[in-house]
């Protein structure tokens, strides 16, 4: 495990919820409705609901310039030098609801997501400080850190202000027994190229990819007659996660897709978490998306 240049203690939990399982838009209404203070990132939201309560309760929304709703007082419009994809809200400064899911009728109701939920004052106050950093436009560093979140380790990570690539291939190196993975879109040849080595050495590597998404640039071209195991996803709609899962043990999760833009130009969230129970509920959604894919 590397090193963090700050180390964390705090009292809480994180919990993985596959929104096919469970509809994630009531569980955002309902965190809406109890909570007092909410601050959200969004990429984009449409779903009439969730709207409806981010419009009664007046939650301050950064949302992606292009997705924006003008009719919305409380909804703020960002640029970015790529994308801003972040999909998180902060709730009374101590839970983060964060994932691959957009709060949109496709994102809810077609396609494949899941939400991430973190009950930590210093998770929050960590994607606060992201929300106020976009908000005000400023570029700023932040220092690489691990909580120790009631014995769960967790490493969060901001795309542009760390390299969080580094940190899934430092993941990925020093895996041992397997690594499964969702990709929405895979382009990153780093990334790419560490699961060939991994496979390599004895690692069982099972990548799903999103069918829609395939080009020229895609990670499954170079997989082909290797080791690593490549599916197309079944979902007729859309397969958007973006989830490692390394030894039955260590979890990534977040907005960050394997692409070089997720790094160098894209908003993005990324998520580290080493606790054995919460990786079986995300192996749990990994088996479910494999069981409708076909092999590639």
């Amino acid at each position: 495990m590397p090193l963090s240049d700050k180390d964390v203690s705090d009292e809480g939990s994180v919990q993985f919820i596959s929104c096919v399982q469970t509809n994630c838009a009531l569980v955002l209404e309902s965190l809406l409705n109890y909570s007092s203070e909410t601050k959200c990132a969004l990429y984009d939201v449409d779903e009439k609901n969730v709207l409806s309560f981010l419009n009664d309760t007046s939650v301050e929304v950064l949302l992606f310039e292009k997705n924006y709703i003008a009719n919305y007082n409380s909804f703020i419009p960002v640029s970015s030098a790529g994308l801003m994809h972040h999909k998180f809200c902060v709730f009374d400064k101590s839970l983060v609801v964060l994932g691959s899911w957009n709060p949109t009728d496709r994102g809810t109701y077609y396609n494949d997501n899941y939400i991430v939920m973190v009950d930590s004052d210093y998770l929050a106050k960590y994607y606060l400080q992201e929300y106020a950093l976009i908000a005000a436009h400023k570029d700023a560093n932040f220092r690489p850190t691990r909580i120790d979140l009631s014995g769960t380790i967790i490493n969060p990570c901001m795309t542009r202000r760390q390299n969080c690539q580094s940190l899934i291939l430092n993941e990925i190196k020093h895996a041992q027994k397997s690594i499964s993975v969702l990709a929405f879109t895979f382009t990153d040849k780093q990334l790419a190229q560490a699961l060939l080595n991994a496979s390599i050495r004895g690692v069982q590597v099972d990548v799903v990819f999103e069918k829609t998404r395939i080009t020229g640039y895609s990670a499954i071209h170079l997989f082909e007659n290797s080791s690593v195991r490549s599916y197309l996803d079944g979902n007729k709609y859309t397969m958007h996660e973006k989830l490692f899962v390394i030894d039955d043990n260590t979890s990534i999760v977040g907005s960050y897709n394997p692409t070089k833009h997720a790094q160098e130009k894209n908003e993005e969230n990324v998520l580290i978490v080493r606790d054995i129970a919460f990786a079986q509920d995300a192996l749990k959604e990994f088996e479910r998306v494999r069981g409708d894919a076909s092999s590639s």
